[in-house]
């Protein structure tokens, strides 16, 4: 037995002597850019950037500023990407199961960190910016949960496999449009609607032009913070466990935060004289019952 602990501790300061151990005393900088689309700000990351290096003791520094290029970035925040491989249609339909899934540990978190992995990305948290709905000019308000229905709205949808699959199932035929364009669709009668965008979305762009806002929540838009990966594994595990934990902080008060503007729009919507339909839980239910897994 002493001779197994002689050996242990031999290994241990060769480890450390190689540096081959991360350094707990080393300043590690960082540098972090992120998606200036109107959803978010950076005050949410520089919170934690704050937290991070409070809680390390200065030794983690995290430099946070909006970029279009992320090449060169060690940290990003930007809208989780290939999302629809993990997020199954209606999969979660309010922000109480949002709470759950959307945090570290959980199943969802899980299967969607292991996915980024074999990317050379590590996921540090959620940003939800709204569940998304139906926006339009034009609808038959009679069939719209009923995805058995065949309807003869033409909606635009974003250039999303995941999607477009999504929108066929609902009944609905789509086509994928620039943004920027869909206004302008939907007044002459091109397309009748759109897919992919929220009732924040809806009132701020589109108030003017649609007649419908129904409150599906087949899916949120989901941002998220992702770190390289072999970085995130370069650091001792009290600054992994300062940073996941400073991080999933300001994720779950965005959460609270996107919950109350979700609220807050679909009154403004009804308010200026948009028809806003919302299912019930079993309706959701329903719905979801009829997509391809």
């Amino acid at each position: 037995m002493k001779k197994l602990i002689s050996i242990g501790l031999a290994a241990a300061v060769l480890l450390i002597l190689c540096g081959c151990q991360p350094e707990i005393n080393k300043t590690y900088e960082f540098k972090m850019a992120y998606q200036d689309t109107g959803e978010f700000t950076g005050d949410a990351l520089i919170r934690a950037a704050g937290e991070i290096e409070m809680l390390t003791g200065g030794n983690v520094i995290i430099g946070v500023s909006p970029a279009d290029d992320f090449s060169t970035m060690d940290m990003v925040f930007m809208r989780a990407p290939d999302q629809f491989e993990v997020y199954r249609p209606f999969l979660i339909t309010d922000y109480e199961e949002g709470r759950s899934a959307w945090i570290f540990g959980s199943d969802f978190y899980t299967r969607y960190d292991d996915l980024l992995a074999v990317k050379g990305q590590k996921l540090l948290g959620f940003f939800p910016a709204g569940f998304l709905g139906l926006g339009a000019k034009e609808i038959d308000a009679e069939t719209c949960f009923d995805f058995s229905v065949k309807k003869d709205a033409l909606l635009s949808i974003p250039e999303s496999g995941a999607l477009r699959a999504v929108t066929e199932a609902m009944g609905f035929r789509g086509t994928p449009l620039v943004f920027s364009d869909i206004a302008f669709a939907m007044k002459t009668g091109l397309v009748q609607g759109w897919l992919g965008g929220g009732a924040q979305t809806n009132f701020d762009e589109f108030r003017d032009v649609i007649e419908y806002y129904v409150d599906y929540r087949y899916a949120n838009d989901l941002f998220a913070v992702l770190i390289k990966k072999e970085l995130f594994d370069s650091l001792p595990p009290e600054y992994q466990d300062a940073i996941t934990q400073s991080f999933m902080t300001e994720s779950m008060a965005a959460i609270d935060e996107r919950e109350a503007l979700d609220e807050r729009a679909l009154a403004d919507l009804k308010n200026y004289g948009v028809t806003v339909l919302i299912p019930t839980r079993e309706e959701r239910g329903a719905m979801a019952a009829t997509l391809p897994r």
